[in-house]
């Protein structure tokens, strides 16, 4: 299965469920299973995670692949079987309705670590309920 994770900028909620998915992985010793993420508005003022996103990441123990945003384009769309949307603010209208799922997680400032820290843990809870459903 080939999994995207979509947030409005790559920078937050599809990265941390890209690093959270990928140790679950590991964990799990689930196999057959590529995980990758991207936003739809490329935010070109910053195009990487905010460190104090990182900073919770690691602390919890996981890691980043890459902190540099990307967006998503058709290849993406095209190689997904399944577009996990994890963000309030972006349509599920922008992809096929048969592979794509909305995880409404809203957003946060980057200063906010107790929301961030929240974010996370509930991005990990809806990861781990999706990975019980399907593998």
């Amino acid at each position: 299965m080939k999994i995207l994770f979509i947030c409005k900028h790559n920078r937050f909620r599809s990265k941390v469920a890209e690093a959270i998915m990928d140790k679950i992985l590991i964990d799990r010793s689930i196999e057959d299973v590529e995980v990758r993420s991207a936003g739809v508005v490329q935010y070109y003022t910053n195009l990487f995670m905010p460190r104090s996103v990182v900073e919770a990441l690691v602390r919890k123990g996981y890691k980043i692949r890459d902190e540099k945003s990307k967006s998503v384009d058709s290849f993406l769309i095209e190689w997904a079987d399944k577009i996990i949307i994890v963000a309030d603010n972006v349509s599920k209208d922008l992809f096929p309705k048969s592979k794509a799922i909305v995880w409404p997680v809203s957003d946060t400032d980057e200063s906010d670590i107790s929301g961030i820290d929240e974010r996370i843990d509930d991005i990990h809870e809806r990861i781990n309920l999706f990975v019980e459903d399907n593998f």
